[in-house]
């Protein structure tokens, strides 16, 4: 397990980062990936593996932070959730 804090500047109202085509939460809350194969969308990578998170709500300044927990595997997650 690795535990790391998280930081997104520059986060639209909508939660679009930047000049990009990501999003995040802006409300804030818990996601949650337990998955191998991601979102699903072909290509894409920006939920690969297994990991959860906790954000805080978007400031005014556009900034979103929190934690995020990177499990090794599904075993290791579901030590710690039901999954």
């Amino acid at each position: 397990m690795n535990i790391e804090e998280i930081k997104y500047l520059n986060v639209a109202p909508d939660g679009k980062i930047g000049k990009s085509n990501n999003t995040i939460r802006v409300n804030g809350g818990f996601v949650m990936s337990h998955s191998e194969g991601g979102c699903g969308v072909r290509g894409c990578h920006c939920s690969d593996g297994f990991w959860v998170a906790v954000l805080k709500p978007r400031t005014p300044g556009g900034v979103v932070e929190g934690l995020k927990v990177r499990f090794q595997d599904k075993k290791e997650m579901a030590m710690w959730f039901v999954i």
